[in-house]
């Protein structure tokens, strides 16, 4: 029996993907798809591309808040995503859905509908980059007919794609809003960088909306739920890598035995679905 690993927005928190994966490769607990979101589209497409933790552990090292910061755009966004861009194309080391070793669903907001849009064929770097650019920070993705923005307003955790009958674990790297306004962190890379209190209110107000979109997403199913301990981390602290990394780790490997428990009640419950049903007259 396998498992449907579902993994949020969240970006720099998303690190935490990694640690989730180490637990689960460790326990050898096999991944029968993987759903993802802006940063979980992205860890999620690299693990399909290489399942060496140490080689994924190395690229994700390298991940910085540059990586999100484009030139300026004239455009309908405020910068270009041609650094992120670069990045996923060096960090992902294949260039099709198919070509992954474990199938892959990513998920978008269709700017121009307004509607969740998802992929699992074809291209990957189009969608996965769609899928993790904020509306108006950023130019859109023209894929397909549509105009890709983060999956985030849509699928913050995309729980309901997963299949049935199969034990779906969900990662949200999500935390409770409540953190002061200005942030108080003196040494977040928001304020090294100072991007100033306007865009703050904005980067705060978009946590506050998908923390609560996603509380709802929830309810979609049955789930084992994995809530990283991430408090006091920011979207763009990607300097706490190794903190990030092994909060996921914990998190999965408390979370261990109700895995396992809920995967063999699903397993007893495919036996006794494909179980001959035998009947006596008397």
């Amino acid at each position: 029996m396998k498992i449907s690993l579902v993994l949020g927005s969240g970006g720099a928190r998303g690190l935490a993907y990694l640690g989730v994966l180490k637990a689960l490769q460790d326990a050898r607990i096999e991944i029968d798809e993987i759903l993802g979101t802006s940063m979980g589209a992205i860890v999620g497409a690299a693990y399909g591309s290489t399942s060496d933790l140490d080689e994924l552990f190395a690229r994700f090292r390298k991940m910085k808040l540059h990586h999100l910061a484009g030139r300026p755009s004239f455009g309908p966004g405020l910068m270009s995503p041609g650094p992120l861009e670069k990045f996923l194309r060096e960090t992902i080391a294949v260039e099709t859905f198919e070509d992954l070793s474990i199938p892959l669903e990513v998920f978008c907001t269709d700017l121009q509908s307004g509607k969740s849009v998802s992929f699992k064929s074809g291209a990957l770097i189009p969608p996965i980059l769609g899928s993790s650019l904020m509306a108006g920070g950023f130019t859109p993705v023209n894929h397909q007919g549509y105009r890709l923005v983060d999956g985030g307003y849509t699928e913050p955790v995309p729980l309901a794609g997963a299949k049935s009958g199969q034990t779906a674990v969900v990662v949200d790297p999500g935390v409770i809003p409540d953190w002061p306004f200005p942030f108080a962190n003196e040494n977040s890379a928001l304020n090294l960088v100072h991007l100033g209190r306007v865009y703050q209110q904005f980067l705060k107000s978009f946590d506050i909306l998908i923390y609560n979109l996603t509380r709802e997403k929830m309810k979609a199913r049955e789930h084992i739920y994995l809530a990283p301990e991430l408090s006091g981390i920011q979207f763009t602290d990607f300097h706490l890598f190794d903190d990030i990394v092994a909060a996921g780790e914990k998190v999965a490997r408390d979370k261990l035995p109700q895995i396992l428990e809920h995967m063999a009640r699903q397993e007893s419950a495919a036996a006794d679905d494909r179980s001959p049903v035998t009947s006596s007259m008397s």
